[in-house]
Formats: structure tokens, sequence, C-alpha cells
């Protein structure tokens, strides 16, 4: 995924600025196991990374280079489809739930 100016490759194994072709992370966020996120890719808006485990964890990570954690939550079920964003909200398929989150 890019997104600011970044570069997000492997589930965030590591990032890469696109203006300068550093690489300005190489591991996971804190509390982030980077193998868990490989079923669903991740996606971005508002200036979030949205991540979403098979389990169906749910990180927030401010996009940029530093991977700030900023929400994480836990679907209760398993996710195998990519989230959806659109009209401020987004979209997680369960294996039996749809759920809908944004501000109203």
């Amino acid at each position: 995924i890019v997104f600011h100016g970044f570069e997000m490759w492997r589930a965030f194994s590591w990032v890469i600025d696109e203006r300068s072709g550093r690489v300005t992370a190489a591991i996971a966020p804190a509390g982030i196991s980077v193998g868990n996120f490989g079923s669903c890719p991740p996606v971005a808006g508002d200036g979030k990374i949205y991540l979403t485990s098979l389990e169906g964890k749910v990180t927030v990570l401010k996009a940029g280079a530093d991977w700030q954690v900023l929400s994480t939550g836990d679907l209760g079920e398993q996710v195998i489809a990519t989230p959806a964003i659109a009209n401020g909200c987004i979209y997680f398929r369960t294996d039996g739930r749809l759920y809908g989150f944004g501000s109203r």
C-alpha cells in the first residue's frame, strides 16, 4: 500500500519512504504480530491504516513512518475479506456478520 508518501509492504514488516527510498521501519509495531495480518490486505483512509487479522483482530495505525497504534479491537470472528471504506465508514465482513463503523 502507498499512502502519505510511504510504501508499506508485507503486512507492515517494513516501511519505505517514497521520496528518499530509505527504509524507515523494519519491524512490526509493538503488539502487532506481522504473520497474523497476511490474510486481508491493509486499507487506508482518513490518515489511518487499517490492519485486519484472520482471527478478526483490527489494528488502526496512524499513517507515516512511526506506526503509531491509534486503536485495536476484536470482531470475534474469522475475517478473510478486505475491509471496504465508503462514505466516511469502514466495513468489515466476518464469517457471519457485516460490521460498519463511522461517525454520524
